[in-house]
């Protein structure tokens, strides 16, 4: 009876020890008010754009509107993008590996809109990495999770 329990109890282990950990929680604020004007705050918020290299695609000042985008960053801590489990089926033995990434991208929606005196900043960022399966050579887009890094370095410096 004794080595029946040790037997399950193991069996329950080795299971537990199998499974991938869930994915993590990331806090992403996604916006603010300030107590600033529409303008002082457009004119800080370009000027951080600029320090992160980050380049504005599209800005109209009367709506409040700013998309600007990255290509080829290197890793900054601002996404989790998990390698995707890719399989080799040019052979009898399906072998699965990681794909490899190549390079990451940016795209960032930010809106600012003047509420009572203040002004009240929203933002999206939409992460992305290029990654290749290393058996067929083909690329693809994975998408990432933001860990809201850049968020809030964006919302901190306005």
């Amino acid at each position: 009876m004794r080595a029946r329990g040790l037997v399950v109890l193991c069996a329950g282990l080795l299971l537990a020890a199998c499974q991938t950990p869930p994915p993590p929680v990331y806090h992403v604020e996604q916006g603010r008010t300030y107590d600033k004007p529409k303008a002082a705050v457009w004119r800080d918020l370009l000027a951080f754009l600029e320090r992160q290299r980050i380049a504005v695609a599209a800005a109209d000042f009367e709506r409040g509107a700013i998309a600007a985008e990255r290509h080829h960053f290197e890793e900054q801590g601002w996404a989790d993008c998990q390698r995707a489990r890719v399989v080799d089926n040019s052979s009898n033995n399906r072998r699965p590996t990681r794909a490899w990434a190549l390079d990451r991208d940016l795209a960032l929606e930010v809106a600012l809109a003047e509420v009572a005196g203040a002004t009240r900043v929203t933002l999206e960022a939409s992460f992305t990495e290029q990654q290749v399966n290393p058996y067929s050579n083909l690329p693809f887009t994975q998408r990432c999770r933001s860990k809201g890094v850049l968020e809030g370095a964006l919302l901190d410096a306005l």
